[in-house]
């Protein structure tokens, strides 16, 4: 009997191994085909968190640094992100895709979410890259902005050209002469830079001051007014005495 039974068991052996080699050989198909069939389940797959400010159901999260939600600006390297929305505020809020002067946009509505609750977006499909705006129904003042892709350059401001009437060189004469006095010159550019009349490049300008025009500034004018020097040189001075509040704009 214990002879039988030791063979038996030896002649089962092989049949077990066999057995489990095939289980083992399935596992792995199947596991390739899982790959094959769904080659993003394991990419990288960004997972952001903003948070709905306390306190932004009254106005003024809006002047703050951070912003109502928090933060306002979010940038997603790529269109495979899911983004949620924690509200740690007290009252309802949204976040709805669009601006309050256009209204919705139809590209996504949390609706309401209650106090402590949450709201999950993905953004995948249909999601390209680009700026996309969103903000409270409920309370118009909490905007926020998600960008996808890389962050738009901002546009360069236009360089300001100093602009100035001919019939200024004429007061600058008398002014070097001493026709005119300090007071009455430096006033009447004054108004001219306040009302655009006469414009310079943006000058940091001092605070106000009584102090004495330097000479150079008045030969400076009078070299101006009878064309020996150019009109660059000139405002050079003007922005001079802005910066030491000879000039108030």
């Amino acid at each position: 009997m214990f002879k039988m039974w030791y063979n038996d068991q030896t002649y089962l052996k092989p049949f077990i191994h066999n057995v489990m080699k095939h289980l083992l050989f399935s596992a792995l198909v199947v596991l390739a085909v899982g790959l094959f069939a769904v080659p993003g389940a394991f990419a990288d797959h960004l997972v952001i968190s903003i948070d709905i400010a306390l306190g932004s159901s009254v106005p003024g999260c809006e002047e703050t640094a951070d912003g109502c939600y928090i933060l306002s600006t979010t940038v997603l390297s790529k269109a495979d992100a899911q983004v949620t929305w924690y509200n740690t505020d007290n009252a309802a809020h949204t976040v709805t895709s669009g601006t309050p002067d256009d209204g919705p946009d139809g590209l996504f509505d949390s609706s309401m979410i209650m106090a402590g609750g949450q709201y999950v977006k993905d953004f995948e499909r249909g999601f390209s890259d680009g700026t996309y705006d969103y903000y409270c129904v409920v309370h118009p003042w909490m905007t926020g902005i998600i960008i996808i892709g890389d962050v738009p350059e901002p546009e360069p401001e236009p360089e300001v050209e100093a602009t100035i009437p001919d019939w200024i060189k004429n007061n600058a004469g008398w002014w070097a002469d001493g026709s005119i006095d300090d007071g009455s010159f430096l006033n009447g550019i004054s108004y001219l830079i306040q009302n655009n009349i006469l414009v310079v490049p943006p000058t940091d300008a001092g605070d106000a001051s009584s102090g004495t025009v330097p000479e150079w500034v008045k030969n400076t004018a009078g070299w101006w007014a009878d064309g020996t020097i150019d009109d660059g040189t000139f405002v050079n001075a003007i922005q001079y005495l802005i910066k030491q509040g000879l000039i108030q704009v």
